[in-house]
């Protein structure tokens, strides 16, 4: 939701927005605390109010090597557009 001060076809004041997202996330090189070659699915809500964004992602194992947990939960804030 927004406001179009112009002419054009984009939202220029920006006061609140919702997205959903689809996620497949696949490991490779060496990261810090996942295996290499893991691939986990899942999904990400994001939540905007003016400019600050928020987002929380869960992502379940699908492949790769075993964890303790199958679960990968992610989450952030953001400022902009």
């Amino acid at each position: 939701m927004g406001e179009r001060l112009g002419a054009g076809p984009f939202v220029t004041k920006p006061h609140i927005g919702i997205g959903v997202y689809g996620l497949l996330l696949s490991t490779w090189g060496e990261p810090i605390h996942e295996p290499t070659g893991a691939t986990f699915l899942g999904g990400e809500f994001e939540f905007t109010i003016v400019q600050v964004n928020f987002r929380l992602a869960a992502l379940a194992q699908v492949d790769g090597p075993s964890r303790d947990d199958p679960w990968l939960l992610a989450g952030g804030i953001g400022w902009g557009f």
